[in-house]
This record gives C-alpha cells, structure tokens and sequence, in this order.
C-alpha cells in the first residue's frame, strides 16, 4: 500500500542528492492517482522537495506525459517564474511533453531563451534541450514554425557555447536538421504530384501494372484518384481495357 503522504518522502539531506527520487517515482508510475500530490510539490515551501518533486515528476511523464496536461497552465507559469535551478533543469524536458497552441508554444520559447541567460551550464544546456524539442513537435511550417529560429539558436551555441552546450547543440541540430529533410521531402513529393500531370500519371500507371502482374481489378480507390486530379484519358483508358 503506497504511503498516504508521498511528498515526506521527499524530505531531508540536502540538495546534493534526489533522496528518495526514485521510489517516488515507482510508487506514482504504479498509480497515477498519486500524481496530483506529487506535481504539488513544485510549489512546496521546501527548496528540498520541489527539486526532488520535479525529478520525479520528470521521469514519471517520460512515459505517461498525458498526467502533465492538466497542469499546462501552472507549468508554463512556473518555468518562466521560478528561479530554482534544479526546477530550471526539469521544466525545459516537461513541458515540450504538453500539447500547445501558438501562444502557449511562444511562451514556452520565450522562458526558455532567457535560461540561456543563467549562470548554469546545466540549465543552459537543459534550456536547448527544450527548444529542440518544441520544435520538432511543432507541426506549424514556413515562417509560422518556430523550428527555422530554434536552428539559428543552436548554431550559436555551437560557436559560443560552453563545452556542453557546443556538445549538446551539435547532437540537437542533426536530428532538426534531418527532421526538417524528412518534413521538406514529404511537402516535395506531395506537391509535385499535385503540380505534375505527368509524374501523377507516371505513379498511377505503376500501380496498374503492379496490379494487372497480380491478375486483380483496378483498385476503385486508384481510379477515384485520377478522377480527382483530373487524367480522365487515364480513366477511359482503364474502362477501354488499355
């Protein structure tokens, strides 16, 4: 039977160490009704518990970020006002767990590039750590994305960093960067086969063939599709048996 009061738990020794982090951690993975308690503790009087809290409530929502979404609001609240270091190294991973809308997603950036003002390596590299990851969820593209400044951000700190930062950077920006390939490869494929006739043509009949070699009837979905796009002669070439 899990404690009745997990955050005493929480308590003593000194900031050097998690205490009792991660038996924490297990009891609330184990069951979630203990997370509104934990997630409390980030705004406990003692300095002790909010560091410990926010460790585990970290590694909790690795795997189950949805108990974070009743949170949204006080979250965004508490990293842009929180001037705790160890809340400052945990709120940058938590919160690119929340789904936001573009106001939210600007607030978030907003806080997390004035950590990169900290005196802190570690909240400073935590800090890119967070904005890599609100702009790979980012689904907003062009110059809506928040992806193309967050890039520029960490080619910076590739120059002027400190050690890990410039370590850390150079990992984030190889997986944007292939994130953004994938995503520009996507949109490329997708428009051209909308702006060519020819290429659209070229894929359709690929996949009659494939099905004629099968001895199957074209698909109706294929057919609906040239329809669409407008290839009626593709069309009435399928219906003449061609």
């Amino acid at each position: 039977m899990p404690p009745k009061n997990i955050l005493a738990l929480l308590k003593g020794g000194d900031r050097r160490t998690i205490g009792r982090s991660n038996q924490v951690t297990a009891i609330v993975s184990k069951d979630s009704g203990q997370f509104p308690q934990l997630i409390a503790g980030l705004w406990s009087s003692d300095q002790l518990v909010r560091m410990r809290t926010a460790d585990a409530a970290e590694k909790v929502t690795r795997k189950h970020p949805e108990f974070l979404l009743p949170y949204k609001k006080e979250l965004l609240g508490l990293m842009t006002e929180t001037e705790q270091q160890e809340l400052r190294w945990h709120l940058p991973v938590m919160v690119p767990r929340l789904v936001l809308n573009p106001r939210e997603l600007q607030a978030a950036i907003s806080a997390l590039q004035s950590y990169l003002k900290d005196r802190s390596s570690i909240v400073k590299t935590f800090a890119l750590q967070g904005l890599a990851d609100l702009a790979q969820a980012d689904p907003a593209k062009g110059e809506a994305s928040v992806r193309p400044g967050v890039i520029e951000i960490l080619r910076e700190a590739t120059r002027n960093g400190t050690p890990a930062m410039k370590a850390r950077s150079r990992k984030l920006l190889i997986q944007l960067e292939r994130v953004s390939e994938r995503r520009g490869r996507s949109r490329f494929l997708t428009a051209e086969a909308v702006r060519n006739d020819n290429t659209l043509f070229t894929a359709l009949h690929f996949l009659i063939v494939l099905e004629s070699l099968q001895s199957q009837p074209v698909p109706e979905a294929i057919r609906t599709a040239a329809k669409r796009i407008g290839q009626p002669a593709f069309v009435a070439q399928q219906d003449a048996g061609v």
